[in-house]
């Protein structure tokens, strides 16, 4: 969701877009219309900056002043967010700053956003 203007994009394809056989009346490109798309919800997601994820799809969390890497459970990507859906606790700070060099043990400065 872009945060200025609320508004989802999203690029959807019609079969027939003028076909008033198919469709109540044409849809024309470019409307602004109300949708519902069937989901599921996802209990306890969290959506992170892109740059939290590590290649191998973990983090590093600050636990004891230390570096501790964990495991996640991607449940989306787009753009510069993951949406993490498992493998992080409630409270967890986690590392969103990548730094040159990172391992587990290691004690950074945290810095409080």
């Amino acid at each position: 969701m872009d945060r200025q203007t609320r508004v989802v994009p999203v690029v959807v394809e019609v079969n027939a877009p003028y076909d008033n056989d198919l469709h109540e009346r044409t849809l024309p490109q470019g409307l602004f219309v109300d949708a519902r798309i069937p989901g599921l919800p996802v209990a306890s997601a969290v959506g992170l900056p892109s740059s939290a994820l590590q290649s191998d799809e973990s983090v590093f969390v600050l636990v004891d002043n230390g570096l501790l890497r964990r495991q996640v459970k991607v449940a989306h990507r787009g753009g510069d967010t993951v949406v993490i859906s498992g493998g992080l606790e409630s409270g967890d700070r986690v590392v969103t700053t990548r730094l040159e060099v990172m391992f587990q043990g290691m004690k950074p400065e945290p810095v409080d956003a």
